[in-house]
């Protein structure tokens, strides 16, 4: 077992009869993996602190899913966000540093989706999907030739930059996720640690 509940509570699996790995997943799995085939797990792999870097992350074996059984797929640009709100536990917990995936990375497993589903509905998985406005300026012309649907997580700043928002749309997207986290100002104050800046919009 993974993920963020794991990396908050890394001895619960072990309460269950299971293998818990804490941190970005992918820098344990070839150990959990090699311990696997030897069924020799270990209750714990611990790689918080260690930071992936997503220029290496593999191809997901897309080609394995059943389409039919799925209204998306998800792809992942970036993990991480430069903002510290104090309820988020992603970027918290997973990683230290906003990160993202290159662009040509990105494009190839979209192609690859396409290839066994030829107009699929992509959920874009990123913490804060815009905040990067450079590289989205880079991937939506690009998105927009392959005539995909999608959506993507995202802060309230968005609003804030038209032309971003014209390329967004005619590159397919259908919905954007906002985390409104109050109408009330004074509930904002201090909700973002760095800058305070959500109080401010």
């Amino acid at each position: 077992m993974g993920g963020l509940h794991v990396t908050a509570r890394p001895d619960e699996p072990g309460r269950h009869g299971a293998t818990a790995v804490a941190g970005e997943g992918e820098l344990a799995w070839p150990e959990v993996l090699r311990a696997a085939q030897r069924g020799r797990l270990a209750p714990l792999y611990d790689v918080r602190g260690l930071e992936f870097d997503l220029r290496a992350a593999p191809m997901p074996a897309f080609e394995l899913l059943d389409v039919g059984r799925y209204n998306r797929i998800t792809v992942q640009t970036s993990r991480g966000c430069p903002w510290r709100c104090q309820f988020c536990a992603s970027s918290i917990l997973l990683t230290g540093k906003y990160k993202q995936k290159p662009v040509g990375k990105v494009l190839a497993e979209i192609d690859r989706i396409r290839a066994i589903w030829p107009r699929p509905f992509i959920e874009f998985a990123d913490d804060n999907s815009f905040v990067n406005r450079r590289y989205w300026r880079e991937l939506l012309p690009e998105l927009a030739k392959r005539r995909i649907r999608w959506f993507a997580e995202t802060d309230v700043s968005v609003h804030e930059d038209e032309e971003l928002l014209e390329l967004m749309r005619e590159a397919g997207c259908r919905q954007v996720l906002i985390g409104f986290e109050s109408p009330v100002p004074e509930a904002l104050d201090g909700l973002e640690l760095r800058r305070d800046w959500k109080r401010s919009r």
